[in-house]
């Protein structure tokens, strides 16, 4: 009807590292996104909106040395593990059109 509107969105996002210059810094990965979201009209001026999102990352691993040099390596170790990563996000907008 004229007071509600819905929504809903899927996508796919890759990542723009690789595993070569992946690192703790970015330990980024390839993600699908999910999001719905909705809309009532109050007036014809006030509007209110509220959305979700769920991001899942792919899991990835890290295995980088910090310094790739032989003293480096001795003296400050190697960064290696899995990473998993998901994200929630609320949003809500309050709209005066005047």
């Amino acid at each position: 009807n004229d007071q509600w509107m819905f929504r809903g969105g899927l996508a796919y996002d890759q990542t723009p590292t690789n595993d070569t210059d992946r690192s703790v810094r970015l330990p980024d990965s390839d993600r699908v996104w999910l999001s719905i979201g909705t809309q009532y009209k109050m007036s014809k001026n006030l509007k209110l909106d509220a959305g979700f999102t769920y991001i899942i990352g792919d899991g990835t691993t890290v295995n980088q040395y910090p310094n790739p040099t032989a003293t480096s390596i001795a003296q400050y170790g190697q960064v290696k593990g899995p990473y998993d990563a998901s994200v929630t996000i609320f949003s809500g907008q309050v709209t005066y059109s005047f």
